[in-house]
């Protein structure tokens, strides 16, 4: 059955651990931007999650999230509502560079 809408879906990230929320307050033009990037560049696939704020400086009552849709093949066979498979993870995620 199709998630019913965003919130759905999160919920299930969340209740595998491939998505976290945080209260703590942040900057959206360096804090948000920073954690994205740490998390894509510096863990590896299989551990990647995304994340939710809930307290955004300058912008009260409003919530943003990030690496929510393809941050690792747990993800999208998530997203698909299926198990995750070689074959997923060669399809949709980007191969690892081989230029310095």
């Amino acid at each position: 059955m199709p998630y019913e809408g965003l919130r759905d879906y999160l919920e299930a990230l969340e209740k595998k651990g491939l998505f976290h929320w945080t209260n703590q307050e942040v900057d959206k033009d360096w804090e948000i931007p920073s954690l994205a990037r740490m998390i894509f560049q510096g863990f590896p696939e299989e551990e990647r999650f995304g994340i939710g704020f809930r307290n955004i400086r300058g912008f009260p009552g409003h919530r943003l999230v990030t690496g929510v849709i393809a941050a690792s093949t747990q993800q999208i066979a998530t997203a698909l509502e299926t198990e995750a498979s070689p074959f997923l993870s060669s399809s949709v995620l980007p191969r690892e560079s081989t230029t310095p």
